[in-house]
């Protein structure tokens, strides 16, 4: 029979941080201390109740320094590359509606890619080329080059969330300071003097 081996309250709460934090199945945190250490189940449960917290501070102090980092990876892109917000709009832009023709000779053929200009070239992803073969003697007839395109759907979609075209249309009116503005007009608060003068401007004689 194996030794069961002591274990302190602080101890067996650090061993339960770095298994959950590790991603080990609840289940096997209780096997392994209950056998190893001889604790009872709701022991174990107490230490991984305490434990939880921690954990979720560790998990949390983990997203600031990924968010750090990522702020650094940014700001380094845009000193080193230029990359703006702006750049990116237009980049987008382009792809999203950008004239891929002008990669067409006026025949329909492909243009050498020496011969595009930099914004068409822009919004090619790849390019495929294969010959094509006689089915009877395998003779070669010609080259066959596919152009690939980046998708204009999804640069589309893109800008739509920069752009925030996707948030949703506010129906209510609101006033300078924010509030809600009923649709409805309140006739009691109009007064009469406006009232005469709709009513005068809706009257068929009075357009003329």
């Amino acid at each position: 029979m194996a030794q069961v081996r002591k274990i302190s309250k602080e101890k067996g709460v650090q061993i339960c941080v770095d298994r959950i934090y590790s991603g080990v199945h609840t289940k096997e945190i209780l096997r392994e201390i209950t056998e190893n250490y001889g604790k009872s189940v709701s022991a174990v449960e107490k230490w991984m109740k305490e434990a939880r917290p921690i954990v979720a501070d560790r998990l949390k102090a983990d997203e600031e320094v990924r968010r750090r980092e990522s702020e650094v990876i940014v700001t380094e892109a845009v000193k080193t590359h230029g990359v703006t917000k702006e750049r990116l709009i237009a980049r987008l832009a382009q792809i999203a509606l950008g004239d891929v023709t002008n990669i067409f000779t006026v025949d329909g053929g492909l243009k050498q890619i020496s011969e595009w200009d930099e914004e068409t070239a822009g919004m090619i992803a790849g390019l495929d080329s294969f010959d094509e073969r006689a089915r009877d003697t395998g003779e070669v007839l010609g080259t066959m080059r596919k152009v690939k395109l980046l998708s204009p759907l999804q640069a589309i979609e893109i800008l739509n969330k920069m752009l925030g075209y996707n948030m949703p249309d506010k129906v209510a009116a609101t006033d300078s300071a924010g509030k809600d503005v009923p649709s409805a007009i309140d006739w009691d608060k109009v007064p009469v003097e406006a009232i005469k003068h709709i009513i005068n401007a809706a009257t068929p004689e009075n357009r003329e």
